[in-house]
């Protein structure tokens, strides 16, 4: 679908709601929730009455950003209905959680995966964004939206960490072009950058430094992965949340094509994170035979199977790939 098609659609559907809820993903990141505040600040600003609905604890990374009056938590019972549903950020239905039973109706779904599976009734995809923070910004603009500070923040926190500070290979000259735009706002880069980059709490450099103990190496040291049971990171007071990161640890390593990080969770579930350092391995392709989606160098999936199991088919997927 093209943008401006798109874009008439939405207006419309925003128009004919009297409420909206918007989803951000679940182990939410900087620019789900960047770009659904931005949009909750839009709505507000047309008075139009929406909420982001969360099922998790608000990550600390980002508690700066937090507004009690934007946020709900999840009740089946009490959010079971709206006149509007958005997702952003998401990639499949399932990565909204709980939260997917209260997803249906009149459904919208932006996004920048190329594995989104178009699961809502109106869908707009653009893989070629660095972010949905990207496409959010084109929205606000195009719907004659007066930005704000506040939202310059919002949207300059999704674009910047979905792209690592503009290092990694999703980074556009447009995203550039977009950043130039909000820093005319006043913003603090070199304090959000503080926050978002480099602001560790002592549990966290505890579970950095025991993910460099369990570093394994494969295929002549190109594959390089962590893996955490549950007990190893809850005897460090650590929890699910501070694993956002940890990806960089095996990733960052001279040689490594393929990094892995594979952790139990407190479900018994297995989380798979997956980064590629070369065009030789696509891990979305990985991630998306195993019902999982992202990016062809940043991906991620939920595994069924035991720990060691997963590692072993995991393996399999990777050396199909390598040359």
């Amino acid at each position: 679908m093209e943008f401006n098609e798109f874009l008439n659609n939405f207006s419309t559907s925003v128009k004919k709601a009297h409420s909206i809820y918007i989803y951000p993903h679940v182990s939410a990141d900087g620019d789900t929730l960047g770009s659904t505040l931005a949009l909750k600040k839009y709505f507000d600003s047309i008075d139009k009455e929406s909420v982001i609905l969360i099922e998790e604890v608000f990550p600390s990374t980002y508690k700066f950003m937090y507004d009690e009056d934007s946020f709900e938590f999840y009740d089946q019972n009490e959010h079971d209905k709206a006149d509007l549903h958005i997702s952003v950020d998401t990639g499949d239905i399932n990565r909204l959680g709980k939260r997917k039973e209260a997803f249906k109706g009149e459904t919208i779904n932006i996004d920048h995966h190329k594995t989104n599976t178009n699961y809502a009734k109106e869908n707009y995809v653009d893989y070629h964004a660095s972010s949905s923070g990207e496409i959010i910004y084109e929205m606000l603009i195009g719907l004659g939206c007066t930005l704000t500070k506040e939202i310059a923040v919002y949207l300059y926190v999704a674009i910047s960490t979905d792209t690592g500070g503009f290092r990694y290979s999703n980074t556009n000259e447009n995203c550039f072009k977009i950043a130039s735009e909000l820093i005319k706002f006043n913003i603090n880069i070199s304090d959000l950058s503080k926050k978002v980059f480099e602001t560790n709490s002592i549990e966290k450099t505890l579970l950095m430094g025991k993910a460099i103990e369990k570093l394994r190496f494969f295929f002549d040291s190109r594959v390089a992965v962590v893996l955490f049971r549950k007990e190893e990171y809850l005897t460090l007071n650590a929890n699910e949340e501070m694993f956002d990161g940890i990806i960089q640890i095996p990733r960052n390593i001279e040689g490594v094509i393929v990094a892995a990080v594979i952790r139990q969770s407190l479900d018994d579930t297995v989380k798979v994170n997956l980064r590629s350092n070369d065009d030789q391995v696509d891990v979305s392709k990985i991630a998306f035979d195993n019902n999982g989606g992202g990016h062809k160098r940043a991906a991620g999936y939920t595994s069924n199977e035991n720990m060691d199991d997963t590692l072993e088919k995991l393996l399999h997927d990777i050396e199909k790939q390598l040359k």
